[in-house]
């Protein structure tokens, strides 16, 4: 079972780099990333198919969209004598908008997808810490109406 959540916040605001740019927070996707997995041990190639299924049902919702994926930090569980590495629980995407680049653009935007293995509510602290360590003006594009 896929567990997923879609919440439209039209008027959320998420302050970004000690306030030099207002991001608003336009839809947030949240799946269990290993949904529908019914038996066996994680594995690097099945994590790999997993996430690119992830990022295509983003693509087919949201359409082509600039998206930066934030790497996870893989969890390492005692398994067996052994360890097997995963892949943190949730699978969190986040569409953001924002003031233009340029002059040209009507604003900016950016798909932002991470991983962690827990969610809170509300989510606009999830969203600000993931947005920690992103510069904006590097990785989102603009876009005309």
């Amino acid at each position: 079972m896929t567990i997923q959540s879609t919440v439209i916040y039209p008027s959320s605001i998420v302050d970004l780099a000690q306030g030099r740019r207002v991001i608003q927070l336009t839809d947030l996707s949240l799946e269990q990333f290993y949904g529908g997995v019914i038996e066996g041990a994680p594995r690097p190639e099945w994590d790999a198919r997993l996430r690119a299924r992830h990022l295509e049902r983003l693509r087919e919702r949201w359409g082509e969209r600039t998206t930066h994926v934030i790497e996870p930090e893989v969890v390492e569980i005692p398994h067996r004598g052994g360890v097997l590495r995963r892949m943190p629980n949730v699978a969190c995407a986040a569409w953001l908008r924002s003031e233009s680049l340029t002059d040209a653009g009507d604003g900016s935007h950016l798909v932002l997808v991470w991983w962690t293995g827990t969610v809170d509510l509300p989510v606009g602290p999830l969203v600000a810490r993931a947005l920690a360590g992103v510069r904006w003006e590097r990785f989102a594009r603009d876009f005309d109406i």
